[in-house]
C-alpha cells in the first residue's frame, strides 16, 4: 500500500505505508478491508519491524497508537483500485456504504473518491480473454 499526501505548506510526502497479508487466504472484499486495517495498525504501532542495527530499543511496543490510527483513518480521501469488483466493494465497505460479512467497522469514513486504474483493469480483462480463448 502506497501513500501520497501533502503538509499544510503543500510539501508532498509519499512512500510505502505497508504490505498487508490478510487477503491471501481469500481475496474477497472483506479480506481486502482486513488487510488494509492490518497495514494501518502496523503503521501505527511504534517500532514495529524496526531495523536490528544500533543500540536503541528494537522490540515493538504492543499497543497501537490509537490517536494516530484514528487520524490516519480520518484523512484518507482518495484510493486507487483496478477494475476488480472485490476492490470496489472493499472501498464501499471501508467507507461504511455497504455491510461487511465479517461485521468490519468502516476504516476510511471520509473517503470521497475511488479512482480506477483503467490500464491495470484493461490488462486483467485481456489476460482473462486470452486464457478463455486458449482453453477452447
Amino acid at each position: 500500500m502506497r501513500f501520497f499526501g501533502a503538509t499544510d505548506a503543500l510539501i508532498v510526502r509519499k512512500g510505502v505505508l505497508g504490505v498487508g497479508t490478510a487477503h491471501r487466504e481469500g481475496p474477497d472484499a472483506d479480506a481486502l478491508v482486513a488487510a488494509t486495517k492490518q497495514v494501518f495498525e502496523e503503521f501505527c504501532t511504534p517500532r514495529r519491524n524496526a531495523p536490528r542495527h544500533g543500540t536503541g530499543p528494537h522490540d515493538a511496543i504492543s499497543d497501537i497508537d490509537r490517536e494516530l490510527l484514528n487520524h490516519l483513518c480520518s484523512i484518507v480521501e482518495v484510493i486507487a483500485v483496478d477494475e476488480e469488483a472485490a476492490e470496489l466493494k472493499a472501498a464501499d465497505i471501508g467507507r461504511g456504504r455497504r455491510k461487511s460479512a465479517l461485521d468490519l467497522a468502516p476504516i476510511t469514513p471520509n473517503l470521497k473518491f475511488v479512482t480506477r486504474d483503467k490500464a491495470h483493469g484493461f490488462r486483467r480483462t485481456n489476460l482473462q480473454t486470452k486464457r478463455s480463448e486458449n482453453e477452447t
